[in-house]
């Protein structure tokens, strides 16, 4: 069958910035995983330094013996956002994104991240999902507009508490960075809740993988000049997700061709994520994945 996801829009309350000490050990922060290619035996491991450069994923699949080292694929970068409605900059945290590969699946794996410099996370686990098969069974969280409230917090700790979930789909509007302190039409965007925001899901997306697909409130454009207005900029650069675009992707889990799709940019005939998806669609093997999964943001 073809489930398709459906998700509206909620708005949210502010959130305070989590500010590095001066002088203490740059530690990763804001840790979060991601399939790493399409058919789940690779995984890509993002965070953010204040200044440390160095980018090392030490793995194993006993707690604290970590049997391999990953380092130096991508170097980290900070991106920059002009407020339109309002004077300043906000400037990122370095980011980085690192992928390990070559993983077994159905199999737990042990990790710390970061760096000699800056320091290393403390350890976490994340388990890798099952072969693609139609024998296989997955079972996964599907969340949309999460936010950061109260009732945010709430359904993250019932998400970690379950111990049968190995993976959150989360179709859109994840920050609301957008709608911060909104008194009017005329808003800025605080891009501090994204800091916030992705501290307050490490806990659950550092042990699961983050499969996302973006909302309106990931556009974050039409704002006048000078402020930023490239489309999806924050997105795109706290994120990996497999696929040559990160904007509207396609993957399997377990059992489940999943198309992660983007109702805010075109998809009409013709368009580049229309190709996407006929191509895709004309290349599952029912055999294989017999579940399709189809995730976008709205109607």
């Amino acid at each position: 069958g073809l489930l398709v996801l459906l998700l509206t829009e909620i708005l949210v309350i502010s959130a305070t910035e989590v500010i590095l000490a001066q002088g203490q050990p740059d530690r990763p922060t804001q840790i979060h995983i991601s399939q790493g290619n399409a058919d789940g035996s690779a995984m890509t491991i993002s965070w953010m330094t204040n200044a440390a450069l160095g980018s090392t994923i030490k793995l194993g699949r006993q707690s604290r013996v970590y049997d391999n080292t990953y380092q130096g694929q991508e170097p980290p970068r900070r991106y920059n956002y002009t407020y339109g409605h309002q004077e300043g900059v906000y400037v990122s945290g370095l980011i980085h994104h690192q992928t390990v590969s070559g993983l077994a699946y159905d199999s737990t794996y042990y990790y710390v991240c970061g760096s000699e410099e800056g320091g290393f996370s403390a350890e976490h686990s994340f388990k890798t999902p099952p072969k693609p098969s139609a024998e296989a069974t997955v079972t996964f969280a599907v969340v949309g507009d999460l936010g950061q409230t109260r009732f945010s917090r709430i359904n993250v700790q019932a998400m970690i508490s379950d111990p049968s979930l190995t993976s959150l789909v989360l179709v859109g509007d994840l920050s609301y960075a957008d709608s911060a302190s909104k008194p009017s039409n005329d808003y800025p965007c605080s891009q501090t809740r994204w800091d916030s925001w992705f501290d307050m899901v490490e806990p659950l997306v550092s042990q699961m993988p983050l499969m996302t697909c973006p909302g309106n409130h990931e556009i974050e454009a039409g704002q006048p000049e000078p402020g930023t207005n490239t489309r999806f900029l924050a997105y795109t650069a706290r994120l990996r997700l497999p696929g040559a675009d990160p904007l509207f992707y396609s993957y399997d889990y377990g059992p489940v061709h999943f198309l992660m799709l983007n109702n805010y940019m075109p998809f009409a005939e013709g368009s580049p994520q229309h190709d996407f998806v006929k191509e895709d669609l004309a290349a599952v093997n029912r055999a294989v994945t017999p579940w399709l999964g189809g995730a976008f943001h709205a109607p």
